[in-house]
């Protein structure tokens, strides 16, 4: 995933968030005549399009920052899950799509019910705008300024890991979760054994604990971190008692090194031309 991802989203979500206050500015029209009426807006259909592909957007790009950035996962977690924010948009694009011209019955009706209020307007009317009370458009208005600054966010870290690359190291290929898992399994493997003394479990994990803080911080210094790790790996290799975690930290040394270091191709020489290809064996490149 590379920082136009997220961006992209957010221009979604934006127009999203702009459709549906135009949609809450026309309540009153829409509780008289229904809510086709929204189909009027200028941008519906491209808007409509954009709540057919946020779900699916939305759930890619946060499965792929889970590796990324942890905060700014779960605060997409809770957007989906505790705020609804997915569900709410898939349900007003559905009821935006089902909507159709009113009858001459259905508008009689309609006109007959808002007559039995003194206002032209009510509460009752405002919560039922989408015709369900379990649909808050100011709700999915406000959650959309969330996800709107947390792809912003995401959209920073995603950069600045990008400018860390170079030709030859390029951390952003790293999978940060996965280091995490491994330094954890390294430090619990040292807390299993049962022959290491306190002191040596202590100094350990304490190394353990400060390369895990630098692999989550917003700018992880890699080439101190893999540093690091070879001096703790170099450690365990002497302790009979710690081989698990040993070779655990043998295996997070070569994934850094092996998905982030940019092997160079090998140059190959041009097969030779015209007189110098007269009497060479191609096998032995030696002139016959």
């Amino acid at each position: 995933m590379d920082w136009t991802d997220p961006y992209s989203l957010g221009m979604a979500t934006r127009k999203i968030r702009k459709f549906l206050i135009e949609v809450a500015s026309l309540e009153t029209e829409i509780s008289f005549s229904g809510l086709y009426i929204a189909r009027k807006i200028e941008e519906f259909e491209s808007t409509t399009e954009a709540m057919d592909e946020f779900p699916q957007t939305f759930s890619s790009i946060k499965r792929n920052i889970a590796s990324i950035d942890r905060e700014i996962y779960l605060t997409l977690d809770h957007l989906e899950k505790e705020a609804l924010l997915v569900e709410q948009i898939s349900l007003i694009n559905l009821k935006l799509q089902m909507s159709r011209p009113p009858t001459a019955s259905s508008s009689l009706k309609r006109l007959a019910k808002s007559l039995s209020y003194l206002t032209s307007f009510t509460t009752f009317e405002t919560k039922r705008l989408f015709g369900e009370e379990s649909i808050s458009i100011e709700r999915t208005i406000i959650n959309c300024d969330r996800l709107i600054s947390t792809l912003k966010t995401a959209e920073e870290v995603i950069r600045h890991r990008e400018t860390r690359d170079n030709e030859v190291f390029k951390p952003s290929r790293l999978k940060e979760s996965l280091v995490i898992d491994l330094i954890d399994k390294a430090s619990d493997e040292i807390e299993n054994s049962d022959s290491l003394s306190i002191e040596t479990k202590q100094l350990i994990n304490e190394y353990l604990a400060e390369i895990k803080t630098g692999v989550q911080s917003k700018a992880p210094k890699w080439q101190n971190i893999i540093g690091s790790l070879m001096i703790i790996a170099a450690i365990t290799s002497g302790l009979a008692d710690a081989p698990g975690a040993a070779k655990t930290l043998q295996t997070l040394i070569q994934y850094i090194v092996g998905a982030s270091v940019i092997k160079p191709d090998l140059p190959f020489l041009s097969a030779p031309t015209g007189e110098d290809s007269e009497g060479v064996d191609f096998f032995s490149g030696i002139k016959t």
